[in-house]
């Protein structure tokens, strides 16, 4: 580069699939040496997401039949918010249970569609933490991704010690 020019160099990144939308801060830190070693600092304010759709998701807890335990089923609203039909792929996941997929395909502006997604004994295991809702884009890399947060539902579990020897 000459003496007082200027070059442009490309920055490329990639956000983690599990971070949550919304507005994000990138930081760039660049070191570089002319006359002698300099350090460049630029925060970037970003918005995360995938613009096409907007998400709203509800939980409720159920009984069940079959186990007795309390299930948690999460319903998620996908509305189209683009011009054109939209086919994404809806998802749920929380920790200790497999992410749970369901297409929507050729939805259509302005529509919404539902789909509702089961969490067996979830009020006892999901209690107190997080689910990851959203959809992801089939036709590219698109990902809209928001924490459900559940509050703490069980007293938490206590542990029994054997007492031996009457100790």
């Amino acid at each position: 580069m000459p003496a007082a020019g200027e070059a442009r160099m490309p920055v490329m990144f990639s956000v983690p699939r599990a971070l949550s939308s919304g507005p994000i801060t990138v930081r760039v830190e660049i070191d570089a040496s002319a006359r002698e070693p300099f350090r460049a600092v630029l925060d970037a304010a970003l918005e995360v997401g995938f613009q096409k759709a907007t998400i709203d998701a509800s939980w409720r807890l159920a009984r069940s039949i079959e186990s007795g335990a309390v299930d948690l089923v999460l319903m998620l609203k996908v509305t189209n918010v683009s011009d054109a039909p939209l086919d994404v792929e809806a998802f749920a996941v929380a920790d200790g249970f497999m992410q749970n997929r369901k297409p929507i395909l050729g939805l259509a502006p302005s529509a919404t569609a539902v789909r509702v997604f089961h969490f067996a004994d979830g009020a006892r295991l999901i209690s107190g933490r997080d689910i990851r809702v959203g959809v992801h884009d089939t036709d590219g890399d698109g990902r809209l991704l928001k924490r459900i947060p559940i509050p703490p539902l069980l007293p938490p579990s206590t542990t029994l010690v054997e007492v031996e020897n009457g100790e």
